[in-house]
């Protein structure tokens, strides 16, 4: 008897996975997208956040396309510049020891000056994002010049400790990019 049951559960097994893909788990929602990404809203007049600032903005909107929360940390804005105010920084597409954008150019160039972004401070909030939900957050214009991308850091939820409000020491890195490329222009 205990053999039948072991040679069936094993048949179970299976017929059930017949790829033979043990523990492969397809968290996205929506199969042809990235688990995680930014997607181009909108331009317009924005409200400067700090000193030096345009009043040109661009208008993002995170996505989460996982079956499981995922962990921003966010700062207040007005509810005309998007849903929250986003941490992120900037890094340059033609520099070799940053993620390239496919759209730039494979050899190193001079690059200007890159804006600081938003970068973490001590005052932050923790946003935890719902599967299948999007946030908006806007970007000063001049904060994506030709040839940069956006970095904004996340976590899952399971790498979160106590009141899921900060990310347990020793845990990777997420990042989801937005490369100036993407603009439309």
């Amino acid at each position: 008897m205990k053999v039948l049951m072991t040679t069936l559960a094993v048949f179970s097994f299976v017929l059930a996975n017949p790829a033979g893909h043990v523990g492969k788990i397809d968290l996205r929602i929506v199969k042809n997208k990235p688990s995680v990404f930014i997607s181009f809203d909108h331009r317009g007049k924005r409200q400067p956040l700090e000193q030096g600032e345009s009043d040109s903005g661009i208008w993002l909107r995170l996505h989460n396309n996982t079956k499981a929360v995922i962990f921003i940390p966010i700062f207040t804005v007005p509810k005309t510049l998007g849903d929250v105010g986003l941490f992120y920084d900037i890094i340059s597409t033609t520099r070799p020891n940053n993620y390239h954008d496919s759209a730039a150019p494979a050899q190193e160039t001079k690059s200007p000056e890159l804006p600081a972004g938003y970068t973490l401070g001590h005052t932050s909030s923790a946003y935890l994002l719902r599967p299948g939900r999007s946030i908006s957050f806007s970007v000063p214009a001049e904060h994506l010049p030709e040839r940069v991308g956006l970095r904004v850091n996340f976590s899952y939820e399971w790498e979160l400790e106590g009141d899921m409000e900060f990310v347990r020491i020793g845990e990777p890195q997420h990042y989801v990019f937005f490369y100036s490329s993407s603009l439309p222009k």
